[in-house]
């Protein structure tokens, strides 16, 4: 490879043609005087994964050479070359690299990235020199977690929305923030941190590993609002980027975190004229005073005639004055002029202060400044909006008008005759007691600022009727949730998850307080929600639950539905691989099912079995679960459940190579998908038939069937079944020699595995990837692949996996080590023949080719040797055998 490369002189050097990536890398970062851990950090990796790198014992990902290209300045028109040389997918080419300075690291834009920082709905005021101190203080290399603290009110969450926008362009993955206010709990920060990040948990791994791995090859900006009520979460946040070199935290909290390596930024108010006992400047001055400009600039919003004039501005600056320049109290006390003049304003508002501050020690004079407009502003409302006001204080995380009217209507006086309270509401958010924003649907959703929050609970406990409220509030989010239960697999199942991820704390503080009070309710709420913690990858979260309420319900729920919460927690831990204790619960609630004489749940049950014992590639076992729940579904007419046990029905059939018989089972199983209008399921089979075609050796017509599955799941978006048609469709474009299509496709399938966490899928593309780099020739690369192909098999315990990997190793060794082939061939038909999954006749030609050459290295009887050998293996000392480099 011909590289030019470009010294801090600017002066145009050759250096000398590098056949492979791993030395060139080492060059060039030389010549630009790094050390891999400076390296890593720039281009947001491991410092492992440089060395690695550079020794030749990993290739990087197509994201990372795409990151690594910008970094070095490949030109946009040769980056595709970059990629394919990183990757070992091309010859030598000529590059002509600018220098890589600190331009030249530039990431990608912003429209290129996974996160984007949410859009402020209003203008920033008065913060111009913190957005450019905490901006420099973000960028510099030895920063890596910056704290936003401050009294509350201060504009911590706005400042840190400014401050992520005008970073978002530097940081490659994004900036993803994560809200912390409806959280209540440290343990729950975590999976609030994944929930953001979109990452599901993976089966055998801890979650902080599991966002460790997804956050360790990324330059991402965190941002974590409210963090100061879930401070004893900050050890967490340590280990997240201790594990991430390319990662950053921006935090909002009232207090420093007092991690190692934070760098607190106090946040202050807003500069406001001293006017206490002084007389007030001109006009022209005040109206600098960034304090006096929000209040003109809010004021103006809700009466847009309001304007600053020599006869208001002394008023304007005392009341900014008294409410010693907090921004939340500001705009609290501005949005009164639409009723109130300024005089009556003024004092009003400081003949409240004056009587509130006095009393209330513990807190800071902001703090009691802050509070003292809240109750100012909360005396100024009528009894029924004041009653309206703190009962919305059991909502969490936000709420919708008709959520407000269904849990607040009919209670106690004042507000007991309340018809509809849309007005009620947006004059309380006029009032800034309430804020307001528009979710997906178009919907209005209303919120209440953290210390608000606080007080209106407050009220609400003095008021006696927060029993009542809450009572009224778990009723209407247990009544959610089991609208949400039947809508799963149906037409309308992404808008249903959506509701639910918008009311996800709501639902939450439901749970705990039926949890408290009604543990049969809490029972049917967690089993009606376990399919949203399933697919929204909350397992650990959904069996805790589960669990807690089987045991505490032992004795008051009813057996049939403490059996359906067996199946659900068993459910979660099949896919966490939690095998053994997942077979334990369903045996178990096929147990009650049938004691209750509950047919559906007694398919249920066996379905599940039948998926435990079926990845473990016991087929016999997994037939006859799976015939027995296909006669119950078939009894009950449901044809969406019999469809799924057909496809899995056909899936058996395949991996034992009755492939007349797969199809069969398949076109059974789309009927029965039409039949309902279940897209989803008809492509999923779609996709399945496309896989019978290529284990028969018909590629063109699995690429026909290929691209029909592909087409309607991105149609349906289901990103698990279409990442695993583009790793079908990748393999049928390899077998069709479109090598590089086919390199593409497996790129974008791990890049959504990984994405979801999916550790099954991750074996399988990892597999076809070694594959794939076998037949280029860099058997090295092949080796490492069908290694990480092999370990995410054993995670999943997917033997019939373990046997591709275990030829792939064996194909990757024909040329240097025949011997060893010999001994991985015999393993992998030995295992093969235990879990009688015949090797597919589309490999079969591979596989004797390189039998063949195995056998032509050593002779045939030391081959025989070498093959009697692996065959005798058990599988454990097969999978240590592979697992060695050799």
């Amino acid at each position: 490879m011909t590289v030019s490369s470009y010294h801090s002189d600017s002066m145009a050097t050759a250096t000398r043609p590098k056949s492979s990536f791993g030395p060139w890398l080492k060059q060039r970062r030389r010549e630009l005087d790094l050390t891999q851990a400076e390296l890593a950090g720039r281009i947001g990796c491991a410092t492992d994964t440089v060395k690695k790198m550079e020794s030749g014992a990993l290739r990087p990902s197509k994201q990372l050479s795409e990151l690594m290209a910008v970094f070095f300045g490949v030109p946009s028109i040769e980056r595709a070359t970059f990629v394919q040389f990183a990757r070992g997918l091309g010859g030598e080419v000529a590059l002509t690299l600018q220098p890589a300075t600190a331009s030249a690291a530039q990431p990608p834009p912003a429209t290129e990235a996974l996160f984007h920082a949410p859009a402020p709905v209003t203008s920033l005021v008065g913060r111009q020199r913190e957005v450019q101190a905490a901006t420099r203080l973000l960028l510099q290399p030895g920063t890596r977690l910056l704290t936003l603290y401050g009294p509350p009110g201060v504009g911590k969450t706005r400042l840190s929305l400014e401050i992520a926008s005008a970073l978002q362009g530097e940081f490659k993955a994004g900036v993803c923030f994560v809200p912390l206010a409806p959280i209540g709990a440290a343990a729950l920060v975590l999976p609030a941190i994944a929930a953001s990040l979109r990452v599901r948990e993976e089966r055998g791994a801890a979650l902080l590993e599991t966002v460790q791995a997804y956050l360790s090859d990324k330059r991402l900006l965190l941002v974590l609002d409210n963090f100061e009520q879930v401070v004893e979460a900050g050890p967490v946040l340590h280990d997240l980027l201790t594990a991430a070199p390319g990662v950053k935290a921006l935090v909002s909290s009232r207090e420093a975190l007092k991690l190692y390596g934070e760098q607190g930024f106090p946040v202050p108010p807003l500069e406001a004229p001293d006017m206490r006992g002084k007389s007030a400047p001109p006009l022209e001055a005040l109206a600098l005073y960034a304090a006096v400009e929000l209040f003109v600039q809010r004021a103006r919003a809700i009466k847009p005639d309001f304007v600053l004039s020599r006869s208001n501005a002394a008023q304007v600056a005392q009341i900014c004055a008294w409410l010693d320049g907090l921004p939340l109290a500001i705009e609290m006390a501005a949005a009164q002029v639409k009723w109130l003049p300024l005089p009556r304003l003024l004092s009003e508002l400081s003949e409240r202060l004056t009587e509130l501050t006095g009393g209330m020690r513990d807190l800071s004079p902001r703090q009691q400044t802050l509070r003292g407009a809240i109750d100012w502003s909360y005396q100024l409302l009528s009894p029924a909006d004041r009653g309206l006001f703190a009962a919305l204080a059991v909502f969490t995380g936000g709420f919708t008008a008709d959520a407000a009217q269904a849990v607040i209507s009919n209670l106690a006086s004042p507000i007991s005759n309340l018809q509809s309270p849309s007005s009620i509401l947006e004059s309380l958010a006029d009032k800034s007691l309430l804020h307001h924003d528009t979710d997906a649907e178009g919907e209005v959703r209303f919120a209440m600022f953290e210390i608000i929050r606080e007080y209106a609970l407050e009220k609400l406990e003095q008021s006696g009727a927060a029993i009542e409220t809450a009572r009224r509030h778990a009723g209407y989010y247990l009544a959610l949730a089991r609208q949400f239960e039947p809508q799963i697999s149906g037409p309308h199942e992404d808008l249903w998850l959506g509701r639910m991820d918008a009311d996800i704390s709501n639902l939450r503080a439901a749970l705990d307080w039926y949890a408290a009070n009604d543990v049969p309710s809490a029972l049917q709420m967690a089993v009606s929600m376990w399919q949203y913690w399933y697919m929204r990858g909350h397992f650990s979260e959904g069996c805790a639950r589960l669990e807690d309420l089987i045991v505490r319900s032992d004795g008051t729920a009813p057996p049939v539905l403490r059996a359906w919460a067996l199946r659900a927690a068993a459910a979660l831990h099949n896919h966490l691989g939690n095998w053994q204790h997942a077979t334990e619960q369903g045996q178990q609630c096929l147990q009650l099912f049938r004691e209750s004489g509950a047919r559906d749940g007694v398919a249920a049950a066996l379905h599940l079995l039948g998926n435990i014992v079926f990845m473990r590639s016991d087929y016999t076992s997994a037939t006859e679960l799976y015939t027995e729940a296909l006669a119950y579904y078939r009894e009950a007419g449901n044809l969406q459940s019999a469809g799924t046990i057909l496809r899995n029905m056909g899936l058996i059939a395949k991996d034992q190579a009755d492939f007349s018989r797969a199809i069969a089972l398949y076109e059974q199983s789309i009927a029965l998908h039409r039949q309902i209008g279940n897209t989803r399921g008809v492509a999923a089979t779609l996709m399945h038939i496309s896989i019978a075609h290529y284990w028969q050796g018909e590629f063109s017509k699995a690429a026909e069937v290929g691209e029909q599955a592909l087409a309607l799941l991105r149609q349906t978006d289901d990103r698990l079944d279409e990442a695993y048609a583009l790793e079908n469709l990748a393999m049928v474009m390899y077998k069709l020699g479109n090598l590089a299509r086919a390199g593409a496709l497996l790129d974008d399938s791990l890049n959504m595995m990984r994405d979801l966490g999916n550790k099954s899928g991750m074996a399988l593309v990892y597999t076809d990837s070694g594959q794939l780099a076998c037949k280029q020739g860099d058997l090295e690369r092949a080796a490492d692949l069908h290694r990480q192909g092999l370990q995410f098999s054993i995670i999943v315990d997917d033997k019939r996996r373990m046997a591709f990997c275990l030829e792939g190793l064996a194909m990757a060794a024909v040329t240097g080590q025949p011997a060893r082939a010999a001994q991985l061939f015999g393993a992998a038909a030995h295992l093969r023949q235990v879990i009688g999954s015949p090797l597919p006749p589309s490999e079969t030609a591979d596989i004797d080719a390189g039998v063949a050459q195995a056998r032509g290295g050593i002779g045939g009887t030391a081959y025989a040797a070498a093959y009697a050998t692996g065959a005798a293996m058990s599988l454990d000392q097969a999978v240590a055998f592979a697992q060695e480099s050799g």
